[in-house]
């Protein structure tokens, strides 16, 4: 949360801020920070939780702009939990904020809701452009700090807190930076020639900008005025005593907060004095003498906090230099026992994630909120037992008992905290450490020693997922599947759910392909923007060198339906299928690909606004919900069990606007493989791929776990219901119409009209003929 009020004070005196082009520099980015800003900040789309591909997209350009510029980034995130617990109650705010955000998100996409995988999206990317990154081990604005005294570079961020830090070479507001490559041309001095340099364009601050806005103000009192104001450790209503003592000017304009005007009264007042201790002794002259000691501790150790970098030492200048060894950096577990150095190097690479840490030293972890049905049960249910096994392994040498939520502790438990309808609550979570008679949970003192065939097998069997369905699959498509499965069958949704997903991982990875034949990131990443301008109009021409054809309405129509009569061939032809795997299968269909991306880019440009009338249904939400979560916890299973599997690709794997557009086509139609083949131009090739991979994925799930569609479920209701009505006319009529009889023949007679009208289509009414 940083300091409150410094941001709008900051933003409302512009001259604190100054213009600078950034380049051939090194620069620290605060990571958490950074990964949030690139996803509600560049125009993805917020409503259909989880536009992994063009996050990814956003992510890849921004860092190729700054290797552009020559600038060096390193990106520090923050790490668990502090064993303090001071910051609890306010991490515990922030997931309280999140249900309240979900609960709007239907109506008009929250830009505060940032989905689930968008860290584990954000850290794959880092690594495949080789960026340098290390997580901390508890919060990371102190180690930036440090770190950036020590290498004298910049920081970029938009936490306040670093507008109290005295940061020698500047601090750029995450707000104020232009991610956008600017070029300026300048004349070489000993050769005579003009140049061009490339840059970006940010605002700097820095604390010597302060005397020439505010004349007579020493700078070594803004730790102290960020204290008074309120940070994430000390509470600003500490010292209401003093603070209430600044009224609030008057003023025409209703738009200057109480916390900005506070603010600026506070930097009026510490003008009149030269040093820290002149002002902190006026200071503490509000508060009755029983509190003195205690007010003037707290701001004095609130101050160090600030003011000790030019000082303290952080690990990251030794590690990131490679000359720290690992097994120097001690951490101990809820319990006193030392963390496994594999797995501190892990979580340092950001390999394993913080949620991994949270659960080891504090046995406790909080659920993030997603998109969901506020009156349905979390969407992290379905997942809970692969968090319980999770936990297993970290405790796989204690023992845990079975007791009540009000009897259970940390001691025996892990502590979760989740949505409970509107609201977030804490429930106690039991480890698994055997799953049943022959299974039992791996710990992790001894795990780098088991095999990789062994881990692969625990994870398969935590998922209940067969071999002889994973073997179906190429590597690559290994955990993905199976979570899918698992997904499917836990969630028990309908059939179309689950095709709609598996069409969108087909329709994704073709996008991937597409532009993974070029090996330059960058020179991919430029044809990729160059073949989605192209794509997103739909009269352009198609671009030189690519085939993307051109296909009418009718034809399209026509050649979908033929390739559904060549599909049902390779039944009667009992067609065997080989191992599953896209790239083969797309070099052999190639030039159909462009097609298939033009049409999908042109129909996800089309999506409507999100309204009352049009929006994410929220049982389609939170299904899809449930399905980030089975993805979440079991990639962070994988990568505690040293990844047996290839973690999915995530923005090959998943896209929320994508499966917004099939979910709710398919939905609404009767024969999925007809609407799949139009998606896929009627390439009778891909088509069967689909089919395959559908097949195969609902004969593991289980025909019996699907539920009903709820469109069909409504329509056979409404149905039954027009059914019987027209039956008791019918004999109604021909109660009307008939001599009169004896009672026991005119019952025998009803029952025979009713079995006739229940064999004849009753919207026929020649039918009884």
């Amino acid at each position: 949360m940083g300091v409150k009020g410094l941001t709008r004070f900051i933003d409302s005196n512009p001259g604190l801020l100054k213009d600078f082009q950034l380049r051939d520099s090194r620069v620290i980015f605060d990571g958490n920070n950074l990964y949030h800003f690139l996803y509600h900040t560049y125009n993805i789309r917020q409503q259909f939780n989880g536009d992994y591909a063009n996050y990814a997209k956003k992510i890849k350009q921004v860092f190729l702009n700054l290797k552009k510029c020559n600038i060096q980034p390193c990106v520090i995130f923050d790490g668990g939990y502090n064993t303090d617990d001071r910051k609890h109650q306010t991490v515990l705010e922030r997931a309280r904020d999140r249900v309240k955000w979900s609960s709007k998100n239907n109506l008009r996409g929250s830009k505060n809701l940032l989905p689930i995988l968008s860290y584990e999206t954000f850290r794959c990317i880092l690594d495949t452009l080789g960026v340098e990154h290390v997580t901390c081990e508890y919060e990371a604005d102190e180690h930036i700090a440090i770190l950036a005294e020590k290498w004298n570079c910049p920081v970029i961020s938009n936490d306040s807190d670093f507008y109290v830090y005295n940061i020698k070479a500047g601090f750029f507001p995450m707000d104020y930076v232009d991610f956008r490559v600017k070029r300026k041309k300048v004349k070489d001095g000993e050769t005579g020639k003009t140049k061009t340099h490339l840059y970006i364009l940010v605002q700097k601050y820095h604390h010597d900008h302060y005397s020439e806005v505010f004349g007579k103000f020493n700078p070594q009192l803004i730790p102290l005025l960020a204290t008074i104001l309120g940070n994430d450790f000390v509470n600003g209503k500490v010292f209401g005593p003093f603070t209430s003592r600044f009224k609030r000017p008057a003023s025409n304009k209703p738009k200057i907060s109480k916390r900005y005007s506070k603010t600026a009264a506070l930097v009026s007042y510490l003008r009149r004095y030269g040093s820290f201790e002149e002002a902190l002794q006026h200071i503490i002259e509000h508060f009755q003498d029983e509190r003195k000691s205690v007010i003037q501790k707290t701001i004095q150790d609130s101050v160090a906090s600030y003011t000790f970098i030019n000082t303290a030492e952080t690990f990251l200048t030794k590690y990131l230099t490679g000359c720290l060894e690992v097994s120097t950096i001690r951490r101990n577990d809820f319990f006193g026992e030392p963390v496994p150095d594999w797995i501190v190097n892990a979580l340092l690479k950001a390999e394993i994630s913080p949620f991994v840490q949270n659960a080891l030293v504090l046995r406790r972890v909080i659920l993030q909120c997603q998109v969901e049905e506020l009156r349905k049960p979390s969407s992290h249910d379905i997942s809970i037992n692969i968090r319980r096994v999770i936990y297993g392994m970290l405790f796989s040498s204690q023992k845990t008992k079975d007791l009540d939520d009000i009897r259970a502790s940390r001691d025996t438990h892990i502590e979760e905290y989740d949505r409970k309808t509107s609201d977030v609550g804490k429930t106690y979570a039991i480890p698994i450490t055997q799953i049943d008679d022959v299974c039992k949970v791996l710990g992790i003192r001894g795990l780098p020693m088991v095999d990789i065939e062994r881990r692969q097998d625990f994870l398969l069997h935590v998922l209940a997922v067969s071999k002889e369905f994973i073997g179906r699959f190429h590597s690559s498509l290994q955990l993905l599947m199976a979570i899918t499965v698992y997904w499917a069958r836990s969630a028990g949704i309908p059939k179309y759910h689950l095709a709609a997903y598996l069409l969108n991982v087909l329709l994704l990875r073709i996008s991937s392909f597409l532009l993974a034949k070029d090996k330059d990131p960058e020179d991919n990443l430029d044809k990729e923007q160059e073949l989605d301008e192209a794509m997103t109009n739909v009269n352009s021409p198609p671009l030189k060198g690519k085939d993307l054809g051109k296909c009418s309405v009718d034809d399209l129509e026509e050649k979908a339906v033929s390739a559904l009569k060549l599909l049902s061939l390779d039944e009667t032809k009992d067609f065997v299928p080989n191992t599953i795997e896209f790239n083969s299968v797309f070099q052999s269909v190639s030039p159909v690909l462009g097609l298939i991306k033009r049409n999908l880019n042109r129909d996800i440009t089309n999506l409507p606004q999100v309204t009352w009338k049009y929006e994410w249904p929220p049982r389609l939400s939170h299904c899809y919900s449930q399905l980030q979560s089975c993805f979440l916890y079991t990639v962070n299973l994988n990568q505690l069990l040293l990844q047996p599997f290839v973690d999915p690709v995530i923005p090959e794997s998943y896209d929320g606007s994508t499966l917004f557009l099939l979910s709710k086509a398919m939905q609404t139609k009767e024969n999925m493989l007809l609407f799949a083949s139009k998606m896929l131009c009627g390439d009778i090739t891909l088509l069967r791929l689909f089919k395959q991979m559908l097949d195969t994925a609902s004969s593991e799930v289980g025909e019996g776990n699907f539920v009903e569609t709820y469109t069909m479920k409504r329509r056979r209701k409404k149905e039954e219901k027009d059914r019987t009505a027209k039956i008791n006319l019918v004999v109604a009529e021909m109660k009307l119409n008939s001599p009169s009889q004896s009672e026991s023949e005119s019952s025998e007679e009803e029952e025979d009209i009713k079995r006739i009208a229940i064999d004849c289509d009753v919207v026929n009414r020649f039918s009884f003929l």
